[in-house]
């Protein structure tokens, strides 16, 4: 059972000592859905079908912990018990979702006192929008927990505010997908401008950002989904034996096998010309730094461990942000390589296919995965009539 400590949560994150013991109840019940998927596959227990009878996996573990212990630090700033919660509570949270992991104080019941936006290598950090998917998502974890640790406490009465407002609009129907926007890709303009920058030397020296090997790093994470549609997760996960080399054995990198992730396909995937390149100045770069260079991931954390996901998305906003570009979600980057590919297939005598550009990105189904794509360039590129 992973304790508050294996978390690794700062000394002075929370302000009451309660924060602990919910911070716990994530723990609590993952363990009881792998002990209850145990004693389903022995026979002793019928579990629900789907998603809801499975263990969580430990990228989704990574992802409800970010969220649960963001919930819990504003349940601590405002000294709100968890069986009490409010709609309004809700609300509020979703407007003001703290980070997880910055420590900010509140003295004398007071609200949280403002803070200055936090500052990434001479940049403002931009936060996160939180969009109505995002926000059930939220909502289905807060529900969750706080129905199973009213039954793990016996309590009688406890919030079901969260599963009300799950059962309102947006977030009742949020899931389909006529109701998802269309991708959002970044501009013609804002790609030249990231190109530009990703293309540069890796010797030379932007002055809010000296090419380290973080920092080359940080740029091979942008080129990587700009130029072969990888998605964080992805990013995060390969291995330094996921690189596929040229066929000289010159030591040149020309793409990557990518393993299956959720609805995305094991694949081999090739690289964009400028991907090949920042690919190859990170794989030079990471001998010169020993914590990345020992490590099994292809894009460590700086301390050899995998790169986790606030991490990787603030070092990729960081980097768009040097080209004046902001970000605004970790998936822009995939959305604009897999439009650019389609707007070529459009192109008279093109030679590639959807079938193909689904087979890079790992949709099993080219048709009804590449559709938001499609409709986006329709309305973008009407025909001319």
């Amino acid at each position: 059972m992973r304790s508050t400590q294996a978390i690794g949560l700062p000394p002075d994150l929370f302000d009451s000592s309660r924060a602990p013991a919910l911070v716990q109840i994530l723990d609590d019940y993952r363990v009881s859905r792998e002990e209850l998927h145990q004693a389903s596959r022995s026979g002793d227990a019928v579990v629900p079908a789907g998603r809801a009878g499975r263990p969580l996996r430990d990228a989704a573990v990574d992802v409800y912990t970010d969220m649960w212990l963001s919930f819990v630090r504003y349940l601590d700033l405002y000294n709100i018990e968890l069986h009490e919660v409010t709609r309004d509570d809700l609300v509020v949270y979703l407007t003001k979702r703290p980070r997880a992991g910055v420590p900010l104080k509140q003295r004398d019941g007071a609200p949280p006192r403002a803070t200055k936006p936090k500052r990434t290598r001479g940049r403002p950090h931009v936060p996160e929008i939180v969009s109505d998917r995002y926000a059930a998502r939220l909502l289905r974890l807060i529900a969750k927990l706080t129905a199973f640790n009213a039954k793990q406490r016996g309590l009688e009465q406890s919030s079901t505010a969260a599963a009300e407002m799950l059962k309102e609009e947006p977030y009742r129907s949020v899931h389909l997908r006529k109701n998802n926007p269309l991708p959002d890709p970044l501009s013609t303009t804002e790609a030249i401008s990231l190109l530009r920058l990703i293309m540069l030397p890796p010797t030379s020296l932007h002055p809010d950002a000296p090419r380290t090997p973080v920092a080359v790093r940080d740029y091979c994470a942008v080129a990587l989904q700009l130029g072969a549609g990888l998605t964080p997760h992805e990013v995060r996960s390969l291995q330094l034996d996921s690189v596929l080399l040229d066929a000289e054995q010159t030591g040149r990198p020309i793409g990557l096998t990518v393993p299956r992730n959720g609805n995305t396909q094991a694949r081999q995937t090739p690289l964009s010309r400028y991907a090949r390149k920042a690919l190859a100045s990170w794989l030079d770069a990471r001998r010169h730094h020993k914590a990345m260079a020992d490590s099994p991931f292809l894009l460590p954390s700086s301390r050899g461990g995998q790169w986790p996901k606030n991490g990787l998305y603030e070092a990729c906003e960081a980097v768009c942000a040097l080209a004046g570009v902001q970000l605004g979600g970790g998936y822009r980057l995939r959305h604009t390589f897999i439009v650019r590919q389609i707007r070529e297939s459009r192109r008279p005598g093109s030679k590639l296919t959807t079938a193909t550009i689904a087979r890079w990105v790992g949709f099993k189904d080219a048709g009804e995965s590449l559709a938001p794509y499609q409709k986006l360039l329709d309305d973008r590129d009407p025909t001319p009539t």
